[in-house]
């Protein structure tokens, strides 16, 4: 295929030349074909051949009769087919120019329309993945420039939430496994070279490796759910909050059993949203998972779910350590633990990953506590209002 083939072939403004040229070319085909047959459709027929005397040109017909005249010899002239013959000529001709005419002039028109389009695409080429601009500017007047402007900015936007999240996965992911690393590598050395060690000594070695990869197995869990992207808003299904809320906390029974807590749905009123249940579910094993760590035996913890004007409410109030006025609002950053947290194993994202998931859901948590007496996490939510039929 030659360069002008490909041109006309890929070429947006190639093609569209390409379409115009072939169509003024089958409109001047039949404009010529109606224009040669005019002759033939307006003479009447008597009239298409007509007499005439020699003149200063000589007549194109044959002679009227092979019979002597006394006059000057007469001639037919056949009128329509002369017409005719002019018509298909000057048609032809003017055909060809109008065809070139409009080509040429289709092909200047796309250049100038596609200028902005040619514009935006040069820019788009220009990006680079490790340094991308916070949006592309708008080229044109053309809605439909735009408008696929506007498009790549909401994609390119999109891209940036993604690198940025699979950045702070790796700085964070150095950070917080650089230390059990450091002191797993410790244990294993002990183990490996301590021929004295005791077999209660090395038992609870083996014990401190064990916690040593629970916990970094726990962390690099919470910096992956931080990385999930959700799916798109506009797939997620509808949810009976109270009930989904009911099952974690029936799930959660045995753990609160076994830590001696009292764990109560006191409130569960009917209240209905859109959201992805996954996520949804993790906001209240979390929040529900932290009241019973962060709690002593025989403490308390009391859910409840209810609707209020445009919100889908859930508390989980807990009895137990509290959160200094101080650490309150530190304690939905990554990897904070306050004070008392410190003897808990735990990775610090639980709280976290709350705040990710509820302001995805275009929603609010906040948390009220007093040090002794325990804390309060509220999470709002928008519902739906009235509830699906």
């Amino acid at each position: 295929m030659s360069p002008a083939q490909g041109f006309f072939h890929r070429s947006l403004r190639g093609r569209i030349t390409w379409g115009v040229g072939l169509l003024m070319a089958a409109l001047g085909l039949l404009l010529f074909v109606y224009l040669a047959s005019l002759p033939y459709l307006l003479i009447p027929t008597a009239a298409q051949q007509v007499l005439v005397a020699p003149g200063p040109t000589s007549a194109n017909g044959p002679p009227a009769s092979s019979t002597p005249s006394l006059g000057p010899p007469l001639h037919l002239v056949a009128v329509a087919h002369h017409a005719q013959q002019r018509f298909w000529w000057y048609g032809l001709l003017g055909t060809l120019a109008l065809v070139a005419l409009a080509t040429a002039w289709t092909y200047v028109l796309t250049g100038r329309f596609l200028r902005s389009l040619f514009r935006l695409q040069h820019t788009v080429n220009q990006l680079d993945v490790r340094n991308l601009p916070p949006r592309l500017p708008e080229f044109g007047p053309e809605e439909e420039v735009r408008d696929l402007t506007a498009a790549y900015n909401r994609f390119l936007a999109r891209v940036r939430e993604v690198l940025d999240a699979h950045q702070r996965f790796v700085a964070d992911a150095a950070h917080e496994l650089r230390s059990p690393l450091a002191t797993l590598r410790i244990q294993t050395a002990v183990l490996r070279q301590g021929t004295d060690l005791t077999p209660a000594e090395r038992a609870q070695l083996w014990q401190e490796v064990d916690a040593t990869l629970s916990h970094m197995t726990r962390t690099l869990e919470g910096l992956l759910l931080l990385l999930r992207q959700p799916p798109p808003p506009d797939s997620w299904p509808t949810l009976a909050f109270d009930q989904l809320v009911r099952q974690v906390v029936r799930s959660m029974q045995p753990l609160a059993q076994a830590r001696r807590i009292t764990l109560q749905l006191d409130r569960a009123e009917a209240v209905w949203l859109r959201g992805e249940p996954r996520a949804l579910q993790a906001v209240v094993r979390n929040l529900v998972d932290n009241a019973l760590r962060y709690n002593d035996p025989g403490g308390a913890v009391h859910v409840r779910v209810y609707p209020q004007g445009p919100w889908a409410v859930l508390e989980v109030a807990d009895s137990g350590w509290g959160i200094l006025p101080e650490e309150q609002a530190l304690v939905f950053q990554r990897f904070f633990r306050g004070q008392r947290a410190q003897a808990e194993d735990g990775s610090g994202l639980g709280l976290a990953l709350v705040q990710t998931w509820v302001q995805h859901h275009q929603g609010q948590v906040d948390v009220r506590s007093t040090v002794g007496q325990g804390s309060v996490f509220t999470v709002r939510l928008p519902r739906l209002n009235p509830p699906p039929a």
